[in-house]
């Protein structure tokens, strides 16, 4: 994340320094001074510190999946230890993202009908972790089945276009294709990566898998969402018709265009003036959990796929 590039005199309350604690000399006079601290996901120590003051407030932050995590959030010593969560998941008490998306004040106006005829291929994926938790690579080798998908990256055939070749590569790929394949690592409500923020600015129409709850992440008739299909052979089906279909196609990117997308940076500095705001407003913002990781972790996530079917 960006936390080391942050601003904080661009937030409503401009009075907040964000420090980075190592384990150097310095550590415990910033610790002391410290209004808040913020424990990173899987690096929580066995006990929590013992508060500076009483209005030292404790906060869980990460962006990973709970799944991704090789540590858990701390055990019973953590009991009543932490105040506000920092992450990803629209129940969070700070927003953390990977990206947003906010309305245009003004619509520009393309020529989406011809987008969509220069179009000679149907499915992409750009790929490097070759072996996930949602078991997406097995899913895309079942609809490959039924469906022209080709795979860039590191998993791929394709190796003439890597993430490390910038955003022309990208643009090319948004040119020549119908459809892009942002799957998730893993299966958890609300986890939400660049995967979809980086295409949904593209003239290509996003199909997600993994968030589980893509409704109240992402405007209506923007993307496609593999969960809402029975099978993958079915989703399949729709692709190819979607594909042949130029007034539905054009509606996604007609749709699409109506969003600007706020890039990483930008949430993590919201997120962090929103940290900000509510250190100057204490009482307004009063909160404990008794368990954070049960608030993390309990049926949040799935490690065995049920969407895994052909026909």
């Amino acid at each position: 994340m960006h936390t080391r590039n942050l601003n904080m005199e661009k937030c409503e309350y401009s009075h907040c320094v964000v420090d980075f604690i190592d384990n150097d000399m310095d550590s415990e006079q910033l610790y002391f001074e410290a209004d808040a601290l913020i424990f990173q996901g899987g690096r929580l120590p066995k006990k929590p510190p013992q508060r500076a003051n009483k209005n030292q407030t404790f906060i869980y932050a990460t962006i990973e999946s709970p799944l991704h995590l090789q540590l858990s959030p701390g055990g019973s010593s953590w009991k009543n230890a932490i105040n506000w969560t920092m992450t990803y998941r629209v129940d969070s008490d700070i927003p953390y993202k990977y990206g947003d998306l906010v309305p245009k004040n003004n619509t520009t106006t393309k020529d989406f009908s011809a987008i969509f005829r220069q179009k000679s291929k149907q499915v992409a994926w750009l790929v490097s972790d070759c072996v996930t938790e949602s078991k997406r690579e097995k899913y895309v080798k079942i609809l490959q089945k039924y469906i022209k998908v080709d795979i860039y990256g590191r998993c791929g055939h394709f190796k003439n276009c890597t993430k490390d070749e910038g955003q022309q590569c990208l643009e090319q790929i948004a040119k020549d294709y119908k459809f892009y394949l942002s799957f998730e690592n893993s299966m958890c409500n609300d986890y939400m990566t660049e995967k979809v923020f980086v295409w949904f600015g593209m003239d290509i129409i996003p199909v997600v898998r993994g968030a589980r709850t893509y409704d109240r992440l992402l405007p209506p008739n923007t993307y496609i969402d593999a969960h809402k299909f029975k099978t993958i052979s079915s989703l399949a089906k729709f692709l190819k018709e979607l594909s042949e279909n130029e007034q539905e196609y054009v509606n996604y990117l007609k749709e699409k265009s109506k969003y600007d997308i706020l890039n990483e940076r930008a949430t993590v500095q919201s997120a962090y003036c929103e940290l900000c705001k509510r250190l100057h407003n204490l009482n307004d913002y009063t909160r404990t959990y008794q368990y954070v990781q049960s608030w993390w972790y309990k049926n949040t996530c799935v490690r065995t796929t049920n969407d895994l079917i052909e026909e």
